[in-house]
C-alpha cells in the first residue's frame, strides 16, 4: 500500500513581525500535496541549518522539536487503517499537545500540585503561566501569537518581559514570583532530556531573576508596647485580630495558616510542637519540627478564642474543619488572615504606629527582637524552621541605632 509522504515546508510567503516564518507539514498522497499548520516558526537560515545531516548547536533545539513533530505526524499516519488528509488531520491535531510546549508543562506541574493539596504553590504557577502568555501576546503585536517552546525563551525574552512588567508598575519582587515558576518549568525539561543546558536562558552571563528589595517589617519593643496595650473593646473584631497577630509573634513567628492548622493533639504539656505546613512536601526527607513553648500569654489567647476539645484531631481554633477540602481551607486561611490585617491596620493607626502592619510583620518582629537580646542566628534559624541561616537573615531587621551608637562610639577607646 503506498503510503503517504511526510516533508517540512517553510511557508515564506507569511513573515510574522518578528521576521519569522511558519514552519507547515507537507504531505502528499495519490498525486495530491496538502499543508499542516505546526506550533514551529523559524527564520530561512534557522530551518535550512535544523534539516542538515549534523545540524550545529545553534540549531539543534530546532532539529530537536522538528523530530518531535515528525515522529507525531508519522505516528497519526501510520495509526490510520486507510489514508485520506481527513482523517490524518483529525488524528493529528486530537492527540495529546507536545511536550516541547511550555504551557503543557505548566499544567501538568499544576494538575500534581493540586493532586498534592499544595493550592497556594498551584495559583502562584497558574498566576505565572498567565502573565508569561499575557506578554507573549503583547510581543506579538495584533498577529497570531507564537506558540511557547522552551528555545524561544531566551536571556533577551526575559528581559523584555521584565522590563515591561516594571513598565506596569509592577515590583521587582513581582517579578521574581513569577519567573521562578518559569525557571523550574526549565529544570524539568533539562531533567527530562528535553533541552540541554545551552537553552537554559538563567544564570550567571544569561539572566538573573531579580531578587527585589527586601523591605524589613519589624516592630521594635516600643512599638510592640503600644501595639499590646492600646485599649480596644474586648472581644470586638480589633482585640481578636490583635490577639492572634500577638499569637504568632509568641509562637515563633508562626503563619496565620499554621495556627489555624493546629490541633489539640500538637500540644504536648507546655509546649505545641507542629510542623510548617509550608515545608511538609517540599523538604520531606528533612523535616525539622518546630517546638513552641506555651507561655501564660498564648496559653490565655488560646483559651479565650479556642474551641472544645472532642478528639485530639479537634481543631484549636474554630476557623477550619475536616469536611472542607484543600482548596475550602486555604481560601477561609486567606479570610481570616484579611480580617486580621484588616483590624489590625486601624487599630495600628488609632495607636500611632505605621498602618502598614500585617500579619507577615509578626514574624519579622519575632526574629529581630530574639537577635536583638542576645540569640544567635542558628537559634532563630531553629526556632522559625529554616533550612539555612541565610533565610534567617531576610527576616532580621539589624540592631537599632543606640546600640549601633554605644558600640561604635568606643571603638576608639583602647583601655
Amino acid at each position: 500500500m503506498i503510503s503517504a509522504k511526510i516533508t517540512f515546508y517553510l511557508d515564506t510567503r507569511r513573515q510574522k513581525v518578528s521576521g519569522v516564518y511558519p514552519v507547515k507539514l507537507r504531505v502528499y498522497f495519490q498525486a495530491q500535496t496538502k499543508y499542516f499548520p505546526t506550533t514551529l516558526d523559524l527564520t530561512q537560515e534557522e530551518f535550512d541549518g535544523a534539516l542538515i545531516a549534523n545540524p550545529r548547536k545553534a540549531h539543534q533545539g530546532y532539529r530537536n522539536i522538528m523530530d518531535g513533530i515528525m515522529e507525531k505526524a508519522k505516528g497519526a499516519r501510520d495509526g490510520l487503517p486507510f489514508f485520506t488528509f481527513e482523517r490524518f488531520e483529525d488524528k493529528l491535531y486530537t492527540s495529546a499537545p507536545p511536550k516541547d510546549d511550555i504551557p503543557t508543562y505548566y499544567e501538568a506541574y499544576i494538575q500534581k500540585l493540586e493532586e498534592e493539596d499544595r493550592i497556594g504553590s498551584a495559583d502562584n504557577y497558574r498566576l505565572s503561566l498567565k502573565s508569561i502568555k499575557e506578554f507573549n501576546i503583547i510581543l506579538a503585536n495584533g498577529y497570531k501569537p507564537e506558540r511557547l517552546h522552551f528555545i524561544n525563551i531566551t536571556p533577551e525574552w526575559l528581559n523584555k518581559y521584565e522590563r515591561w512588567m516594571l513598565g506596569k508598575g509592577r515590583s521587582a519582587t513581582t517579578v521574581g514570583i513569577y519567573l521562578r515558576p518559569l525557571r523550574a518549568m526549565f529544570n524539568l525539561a533539562l531533567a527530562d532530556g528535553l533541552i540541554t543546558h545551552e537553552y537554559y536562558p538563567f544564570g550567571k552571563r544569561k539572566y538573573q531573576i531579580p531578587a527585589g528589595r527586601n523591605i524589613k517589617k519589624a516592630l521594635s519593643k516600643a512599638d510592640l508596647k503600644a501595639l499590646a496595650t492600646f485599649e480596644v473593646e474586648k472581644g470586638s473584631f480589633q482585640d481578636k485580630a490583635r490577639d492572634f497577630w500577638f499569637l504568632s509573634f509568641q509562637c515563633n513567628g508562626m503563619n496565620i495558616k499554621d495556627i489555624l492548622l493546629l490541633r489539640y493533639k500538637d500540644v504536648h504539656g507546655d509546649k505545641i510542637i507542629f510542623t510548617r505546613a509550608k515545608t511538609q512536601r517540599a523538604t520531606k526527607s528533612n523535616q525539622k519540627p518546630i517546638v513552641v513553648n506555651l507561655t501564660d500569654s498564648i496559653k490565655a489567647i488560646i483559651a479565650k478564642w479556642s474551641q472544645q476539645k472532642i478528639t485530639g484531631n479537634t481543631f484549636i481554633f474554630p476557623i477550619l474543619n475536616d469536611d472542607m477540602d484543600a482548596r475550602e481551607q486555604m481560601d477561609a486561611s486567606k479570610n481570616f488572615t484579611r480580617f486580621i490585617n484588616q483590624h489590625l491596620k486601624k487599630l495600628a493607626k488609632d495607636a500611632g504606629l505605621s498602618n502598614d502592619i500585617t500579619t507577615y510583620w509578626a514574624r519579622h518582629s519575632f526574629t529581630t527582637i530574639i537577635m536583638r537580646s542576645g540569640a544567635s542566628i542558628e537559634m532563630a534559624s531553629g526556632l522559625l524552621g529554616h533550612q539555612s541561616t541565610n533565610t534567617t537573615r531576610n527576616y532580621w531587621a539589624g540592631f537599632e541605632d543606640e546600640a549601633v551608637k554605644e558600640v561604635t562610639k568606643n571603638l576608639m577607646n583602647f583601655d
